[in-house]
């Protein structure tokens, strides 16, 4: 049976005092240190300076390539987001999102007007990053893929048939639900 040692050692008040006043002060003025070095090193490799907006502690951040944009790791996509569904978003800026991306193609263009009726409010505006894209190909999608399925022979038309069936029925390996989606001549969506 091993037996506990128990050391006792008396501190003086002027001791302990001056021990935590020391403490503190150092603390305190590495702290300071540690801000200033941080703040004179706020620019990025290629010489963007870094821009933080809505910089809430719960959240974590990241460098946007190589600008100098720190972005929530968070983001949040608008495929979804319309002028009567955004509610939602104005939350999660609260918990420190700072990042929407967006396009005119997502909901016909009801993505951008949800994202529109947050960011008039100029305090809105000023905590995030909106990154939005166009592209000729998002209209043009469903009947470039119709063309292309049409040019393939019939072995090509069977393999993506027997593909698109066989992902319907299997069940995946990180239990997340799966969608095979196969447009329809002439729909765009």
């Amino acid at each position: 049976m091993e037996k506990e040692i128990v050391v006792k050692r008396t501190i003086s008040r002027r001791t302990l005092l001056k021990t935590g006043c020391t403490a503190t002060a150092g603390l305190t003025l590495s702290g300071t240190a540690i801000s200033r070095s941080a703040v004179a090193s706020q620019t990025t490799d290629s010489g963007h300076p870094i821009e933080w907006r809505n910089r809430q502690t719960g959240m974590s951040y990241r460098r946007l390539g190589r600008t100098g944009y720190m972005v929530s790791e968070f983001v949040m996509g608008g495929n979804t987001i319309s002028p009567t569904n955004n509610k939602h978003v104005e939350l999660a800026v609260e918990m420190g999102l700072n990042y929407f991306d967006t396009s005119p193609a997502y909901g016909s263009g009801n993505s951008e007007k949800g994202y529109g009726e947050l960011l008039k409010r100029s305090y809105f505006r000023e905590k995030v990053f909106v990154n939005s894209k166009v592209s000729i190909f998002d209209s043009k999608r469903n009947e470039f893929y119709w063309n292309l399925y049409q040019d393939l022979g019939d072995d090509g038309k069977k393999k993506i048939e027997h593909e698109v069936n066989e992902g319907k029925s299997q069940t995946p390996q990180d239990g997340l639900p799966r969608s095979v989606y196969v447009p329809a001549r002439g729909k765009h969506t």
